[in-house]
Protein backbone atom coordinates (compact mmCIF):
# COMPACT_ATOMS: atom_id res chain seq x y z
CA UNK A 1 0.00 0.00 0.00
CA UNK A 2 2.70 2.36 1.02
CA UNK A 3 4.83 1.60 -2.30
CA UNK A 4 1.42 2.53 -4.65
CA UNK A 5 0.60 6.18 -2.64
CA UNK A 6 5.22 6.88 -3.21
CA UNK A 7 4.45 5.47 -6.82
CA UNK A 8 0.91 7.69 -7.14
CA UNK A 9 3.10 10.44 -5.42
CA UNK A 10 6.15 10.30 -7.81
CA UNK A 11 3.78 10.80 -10.76
CA UNK A 12 1.64 13.70 -9.36
CA UNK A 13 4.75 15.66 -8.85
CA UNK A 14 6.04 14.59 -12.13
CA UNK A 15 2.78 15.80 -13.91
CA UNK A 16 3.39 18.88 -11.80
CA UNK A 17 6.73 19.66 -13.09
CA UNK A 18 6.02 18.71 -16.53
CA UNK A 19 3.28 21.28 -16.33
CA UNK A 20 5.24 23.61 -14.66
CA UNK A 21 8.39 23.40 -17.52
CA UNK A 22 5.18 24.22 -19.77
CA UNK A 23 4.03 27.46 -18.32
CA UNK A 24 7.61 28.50 -17.88
CA UNK A 25 8.32 27.59 -21.17
CA UNK A 26 4.98 29.95 -22.87
CA UNK A 27 5.51 32.94 -20.50
CA UNK A 28 8.99 33.14 -20.93
CA UNK A 29 9.90 32.82 -17.54
CA UNK A 30 13.23 33.25 -17.38
CA UNK A 31 14.37 32.46 -13.47
CA UNK A 32 12.45 29.57 -13.70
CA UNK A 33 13.27 28.11 -16.70
CA UNK A 34 17.24 28.26 -16.17
CA UNK A 35 16.52 26.39 -12.32
CA UNK A 36 14.38 23.89 -14.27
CA UNK A 37 17.09 23.51 -17.12
CA UNK A 38 19.38 22.41 -14.01
CA UNK A 39 17.01 19.30 -13.55
CA UNK A 40 16.96 18.54 -17.38
CA UNK A 41 14.12 16.90 -18.49
CA UNK A 42 15.10 13.30 -18.14
CA UNK A 43 15.93 14.02 -14.22
CA UNK A 44 12.30 15.11 -13.55
CA UNK A 45 11.76 11.36 -12.40
CA UNK A 46 14.40 11.49 -10.09
CA UNK A 47 13.09 14.44 -8.78
CA UNK A 48 9.64 12.76 -8.44
CA UNK A 49 10.69 9.55 -7.46
CA UNK A 50 13.05 11.09 -4.27
CA UNK A 51 10.24 13.74 -3.48
CA UNK A 52 7.67 11.08 -2.95
CA UNK A 53 10.34 8.80 -1.09
CA UNK A 54 10.47 11.53 1.10
CA UNK A 55 6.88 12.30 1.45
CA UNK A 56 6.27 9.14 2.60
CA UNK A 57 9.21 8.78 4.84
CA UNK A 58 10.96 5.92 3.22
CA UNK A 59 14.83 6.36 3.48
CA UNK A 60 15.84 3.21 2.20
CA UNK A 61 14.01 4.60 -1.44
CA UNK A 62 16.09 7.52 -1.46
CA UNK A 63 19.29 5.96 -1.02
CA UNK A 64 18.48 3.39 -3.67
CA UNK A 65 17.86 5.98 -6.39
CA UNK A 66 21.22 8.12 -5.15
CA UNK A 67 23.17 4.83 -5.89
CA UNK A 68 21.27 4.10 -8.58
CA UNK A 69 21.72 7.74 -10.11
CA UNK A 70 25.31 7.38 -9.21
CA UNK A 71 26.17 3.92 -11.04
CA UNK A 72 24.42 5.22 -14.35
CA UNK A 73 26.72 8.25 -14.37
CA UNK A 74 29.81 5.72 -13.45
CA UNK A 75 32.43 7.66 -15.36
CA UNK A 76 32.24 10.09 -12.58
CA UNK A 77 32.25 13.49 -14.06
CA UNK A 78 31.91 16.43 -11.89
CA UNK A 79 29.71 18.43 -14.51
CA UNK A 80 27.99 14.81 -14.66
CA UNK A 81 27.03 13.82 -10.58
CA UNK A 82 26.01 17.68 -10.07
CA UNK A 83 23.23 16.94 -12.48
CA UNK A 84 22.10 13.67 -11.31
CA UNK A 85 22.85 14.40 -7.80
CA UNK A 86 21.10 17.75 -8.10
CA UNK A 87 17.27 16.76 -8.74
CA UNK A 88 17.09 14.57 -5.81
CA UNK A 89 19.07 16.80 -3.20
CA UNK A 90 16.01 18.92 -4.79
CA UNK A 91 13.57 16.08 -4.36
CA UNK A 92 14.19 15.30 -0.18
CA UNK A 93 14.06 19.00 0.03
CA UNK A 94 10.44 19.11 -2.40
CA UNK A 95 9.40 15.94 -0.11
CA UNK A 96 10.36 17.30 3.11
CA UNK A 97 8.58 20.54 2.93
CA UNK A 98 5.19 18.85 1.16
CA UNK A 99 5.27 16.04 4.28
CA UNK A 100 5.28 19.22 7.07
CA UNK A 101 3.13 20.77 5.10
CA UNK A 102 1.04 17.92 5.28
CA UNK A 103 1.30 17.45 8.95
CA UNK A 104 0.21 21.00 9.74
CA UNK A 105 -2.73 20.81 7.33
CA UNK A 106 -4.54 17.61 8.95
CA UNK A 107 -3.37 18.55 12.61
CA UNK A 108 -5.19 21.67 11.80
CA UNK A 109 -8.42 20.08 10.06
CA UNK A 110 -8.38 17.42 13.03
CA UNK A 111 -8.31 20.10 15.43
CA UNK A 112 -9.82 23.07 13.83
CA UNK A 113 -7.07 24.85 14.79
CA UNK A 114 -7.37 24.38 18.78
CA UNK A 115 -4.60 23.28 20.84
CA UNK A 116 -4.96 19.56 21.16
CA UNK A 117 -6.44 18.83 24.84
CA UNK A 118 -5.86 15.79 27.21
CA UNK A 119 -8.23 13.34 26.50
CA UNK A 120 -7.46 12.59 30.59
CA UNK A 121 -8.76 14.83 33.73
CA UNK A 122 -5.78 16.64 35.18
CA UNK A 123 -4.15 15.18 38.33
CA UNK A 124 -5.91 16.66 41.22
CA UNK A 125 -3.05 18.74 43.37
CA UNK A 126 -2.04 17.54 46.89
CA UNK A 127 -0.81 19.67 49.49
CA UNK A 128 2.00 18.48 50.89
CA UNK A 129 2.51 16.45 53.88
CA UNK A 130 3.01 17.72 57.05
CA UNK A 131 6.78 17.54 58.57
CA UNK A 132 6.46 17.29 62.45
CA UNK A 133 10.59 17.90 62.68
CA UNK A 134 10.43 21.66 61.27
CA UNK A 135 7.13 22.33 62.81
CA UNK A 136 9.23 24.63 65.58
CA UNK A 137 7.11 27.66 65.94
CA UNK A 138 10.63 29.46 66.90
CA UNK A 139 11.42 29.38 63.13
CA UNK A 140 8.35 31.39 62.71
CA UNK A 141 9.43 34.17 64.94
Amino acid sequence: MLFYRTLVHALVILLCVNVLAVIAAAAHAEGITLVLSLLAAAHYLLLAGTAAAALNRQRALVLVLVVLAVMLTWPLAPERIVHVLLPIAAGVLLGSGLQQLFTDANRVRRTHGRRAQSVRFPPPVRDPAHDEQNDDPRLLQ
